[in-house]
């Protein structure tokens, strides 16, 4: 099954295909490369994946700028090894078992410390490995909060966004809208929490970048709200202050659960849904009446 395209950006000292001069992939093979980039690490590969049941199979590969020689060509038996791979919509995301040591590390060392108490000497220690070695996945340290908060905000939408937009009642959509955050919240916490914490640390670019998409995810709850009040479902209120009210509960939702207590995060959802839309329905029998009058 094709899966799209996808541009995947080199960092130092990784190869993600073989170069145009290479023998064709057709048959071939995943083509993996390590070696030492002395490149501009800025230059991405496009390339298309198809979904094998022995793992992802390079279709075809193409350098947006040029491709650099790689001097080291990891072994067939390593290939499915070197990455692991996530689809989500029809974009592939591959992420080596180190890198998704380096993120998780990050994202617990940036919650405790905050972003700017925790150096690079830091992360390093934490995961065993020289400082130096990180530059290996990482530009620099605001390449990988960047990475941690923009991952976990797609995550995020992807996870609630199908509750909003379902067919249904505003109500019925507002309740499994709050259960998917609740739940993605228990599982991300930390992720969540860098998302809202933050956001001031990133470059001025970034940050933009991460606020539209934000905005746009808080926009979608919006218009749930008004449709419901445009439908006599839900009281006539201010809809941006409504949508604020859920969701900074459902933010905040971060700072006191702990796994394993009284409540489960699901029943924790269904009692946050209910509380919200007592206090948003309109009374039973009253827009009848008021439609009457």
């Amino acid at each position: 099954m094709h899966l799209g395209r996808s541009t995947i950006r080199r960092s130092q000292g990784w190869w993600c295909a073989a170069p145009p001069s290479a023998r064709s992939l057709r048959g071939a093979g995943p083509r993996f490369f390590s070696g030492t980039d002395r490149s501009d690490p800025r230059e991405s590969c496009e390339v298309r994946v198809e979904r094998r049941s022995s793992g992802l199979r390079w279709r075809d590969a193409r350098a947006a700028t040029r491709y650099p020689q790689p001097n080291v060509r990891l072994s067939r038996a390593r290939q499915v090894e070197a990455f692991d791979a996530s689809v989500d919509e029809g974009r592939v995301t591959l992420t080596r078992p180190r890198e998704a040591a380096l993120h998780e590390v990050a994202t617990r060392l940036f919650r405790e410390r905050g972003y700017h108490a925790t150096s690079m000497q830091d992360l390093a220690e934490a995961l065993g490995m020289h400082r130096g070695s990180l530059y290996h996945y990482i530009e620099a340290k605001d390449d990988l909060l960047w990475a941690i908060v923009s991952e976990a905000l797609a995550r995020l939408d992807a996870r609630v966004r199908p509750a909003l937009e379902a067919p249904g009642s505003a109500a019925v959509r507002l309740e499994r809208a709050i259960d998917a955050h609740l739940a993605f919240a228990a599982e991300q916490g930390d992720e969540l929490t860098l998302l809202q914490i933050e956001l001031r640390s990133l470059s001025q670019e970034r940050r933009a970048e991460l606020i539209a998409r934000r905005d746009a995810y808080e926009a979608a709850w919006r218009l749930v709200i008004a449709e419901g009040v445009a439908s006599g479902e839900l009281r006539t209120l201010d809809v941006p202050l409504a949508s604020i009210a859920i969701l900074s509960a459902c933010n905040w939702f971060t700072q006191w659960y702990r796994p394993g207590g009284t409540l489960s995060a699901s029943e924790i959802g269904a009692r946050f849904a209910q509380l919200f839309l007592d206090g948003l329905r309109v009374p039973a029998g009253t827009a009848r009446g008021a439609a009457a009058a």
